[in-house]
């Protein structure tokens, strides 16, 4: 996303370029590379505000002041996406994507898709560790089967020795991230027993984190992170319970044990792998 007239944001990966002609600044163009490594910003550019401000322009001006939190979110932390305002199973994607969008024009509606992380450089850190290893093993070739136990039982031992709250959390943010991004392993039948036990373990580590610490010693925010966040759990339960597979009966994600902790989600409101992750401009 280019935007240089307000708080910037990350770039979308369907190109869609959202703009406020309203304001009066001149853009910039900024060249990023176009892989998910291009994408976690640090803070932008303040915009300057129209007397009547759109929907957008309210949740840019909400945004501002939940990152200007300095005890809670020091300078340098990154915003990613997990739901863009235009997806694939959008009835209105097909005629924007690739298209400049004035973002002035959005409709409340549209706005309210959006789910957007803010991410202390720790939690970043721990995120593009996890994504680095597992895309590593996705362009070489290399399934996740190959090391599953390893590589399971390596993440609990961390998990583990973890000293708090917010700890725990960027770790199983992290490592839930990146095998949602690369999911050949849930494909692979080589070890249903392993892989039955991950998801459980995983599920089991979510649920608990939940219920026994709220988004405040999480570190997230009420207004974006902590809404982002369940978004994110209620499409990797639904991902993973909708595969198929030849080998075993479906997959259980169970992370609630009350149906306040997840957002239900309609069968159309999930697209596969649509999150983006933007990286930040002075990488």
């Amino acid at each position: 996303m280019t935007s240089s007239t307000w708080f910037e944001l990350p770039q979308s990966k369907f190109g869609i370029d959202y703009r406020l002609h309203r304001t009066q600044e001149k853009p910039k163009e900024k060249r990023l590379p176009r892989s998910w490594k291009s994408m976690i910003f640090s803070k932008g550019k303040r915009y300057k505000s129209p007397k009547q401000q759109s929907p957008f322009e309210l949740m840019l001006e909400s945004l501002k002041n939940v990152t200007n939190r300095k005890s809670q979110y020091p300078t340098g932390s990154a915003i990613i996406y997990l739901r863009e305002i235009f997806e694939p199973v959008d009835h209105d994607f097909q005629m924007l994507v690739g298209s400049s969008v004035d973002a002035a024009q959005l409709s409340q509606d549209q706005v309210d898709r959006l789910r957007i992380m803010i991410l202390p450089r720790r939690r970043e850190e721990v995120l593009v560790e996890y994504l680095n290893y597992y895309g590593k093993a996705h362009r070489q070739a290399r399934p996740f089967k190959d090391d599953f136990s390893k590589n399971f039982d390596g993440f609990r031992r961390r998990y583990s020795s973890a000293r708090d709250a917010k700890e725990k959390l960027d770790l199983l943010f992290g490592f839930s991230f990146a095998i949602r991004t690369y999911p050949e392993w849930i494909y692979q039948c080589d070890d249903l027993k392993g892989r039955e036990r991950m998801v459980l373990a995983l599920a089991r580590h979510w649920r608990n984190l939940l219920e026994k610490y709220n988004p405040e010693q999480l570190g997230l925010d009420e207004e974006f992170s902590f809404p982002a966040l369940r978004y994110f759990l209620s499409t990797l339960k639904r991902e993973i319970e909708s595969i198929e597979t030849a080998c075993e009966a479906p997959l259980k994600f169970s992370v609630e044990r009350e149906d306040e902790i997840l957002v239900p989600l309609d069968d159309a409101s999930v697209s596969t792998m649509t999150m983006s992750i933007n990286s930040r401009l002075s990488f």
